[in-house]
């Protein structure tokens, strides 16, 4: 198969990165959009980087001299030319294709953007009245029943799992699919019905969009004014951190690496210390805070900020 083969293409502009992705799975490509649906534009000839999938082989060139290449499992390789800006995904599992294609995208995104000087975060973010809040967690921390929570009192939201941070300290949307374990599912059975609820292949949660809850929710961009860092616990309470606290705190959920964007990096030579940069400015600008999150009381908790 050749690339000029692959019949389904979209694009998606990304906060000024223009991304085109063309595949021969319509699975792959609906998965892309109900991802990143928010960004997606009409067809762009020209893109600041490509990615091709296929569930078949491509006729193209290793990528090693000029990016790398490696099996992403026993069915799925990629190769990243760096010169050429373009990534090639191909499985012969049709099946985990969409999966991947996603992944391997968004990886690109994290990294070309921070090549643009919008480092990314692992957080949530939420705003009202133009003020945003920062959750910046790893797996399993709370945030995501937070940005359903906070939504649905009326706070309008940026990104639930990744937001980038740009020069000015604003932080920027990427509202993709939320993801929700069986406790977020049951806590908001309300709101959330099983029939509405996707399963994604290696994950053991379930993923839907929350604008389609709440229309409008989304905003686009906001200046945060806190920085807080949730963690699960059987009673709601917030506690204020020094600045060097935060900073700890804060800088893992920006080195959010894996081995595309290491490889990437590496073979680029991007500085990463820009990225502590960032994370300290925004520490300096900002209020920090640690919020156990227990059964009830988050939300009035947040609302005292306001």
């Amino acid at each position: 198969m050749e690339i000029h083969d692959l019949e389904f293409y979209a694009s998606f502009s990304i906060h000024g990165l223009v991304m085109n992705i063309r595949t021969n799975s319509a699975a792959s490509i609906g998965n892309f959009e109900q991802e990143c649906g928010h960004f997606q534009v009409p067809f762009q000839e020209k893109a600041d980087f490509t990615v091709y999938a296929a569930d078949d082989n491509i006729d193209y060139p290793d990528g090693s001299k000029n990016g790398f290449s490696y099996d992403i499992d026993a069915f799925t390789r990629l190769t990243v030319n760096i010169l050429k800006k373009e990534a090639i995904l191909t499985s012969t599992n049709t099946e985990t294709l969409p999966f991947f294609l996603w992944q391997v995208s968004e990886s690109m995104v994290l990294a070309l953007m921070r090549e643009k000087g919008l480092p990314c975060m692992h957080a949530a973010a939420i705003e009202k009245y133009g003020r945003g809040i920062l959750f910046p967690a790893m797996i399993c921390s709370g945030k995501t029943t937070l940005t359903i929570e906070l939504v649905k009192e009326g706070y309008r939201y940026l990104a639930d799992d990744l937001v980038f941070i740009n020069n000015d300290l604003d932080a920027l949307c990427f509202p993709t699919r939320i993801g929700v374990t069986e406790y977020t599912q049951n806590r908001f059975s309300d709101i959330i019905k099983p029939e509405s609820l996707i399963a994604v292949p290696y994950s053991y949660k379930k993923y839907f969009r929350l604008e389609n809850l709440f229309p409008g929710s989304i905003a686009d961009k906001c200046r945060p004014d806190y920085i807080i860092f949730p963690s699960p616990g059987k009673k709601t309470d917030l506690k204020k951190l020094s600045k060097t606290e935060a900073l700890i705190k804060l800088i893992p959920s920006m080195y959010n690496d894996n081995e595309l964007l290491r490889n990437y990096h590496t073979m680029t030579g991007f500085d990463k210390s820009s990225i502590f940069d960032r994370a300290a400015d925004l520490v300096m600008v900002t209020e920090q805070f640690g919020l156990t999150v227990g059964e009830s009381g988050a939300q009035k908790v947040i609302a005292q900020l306001f």
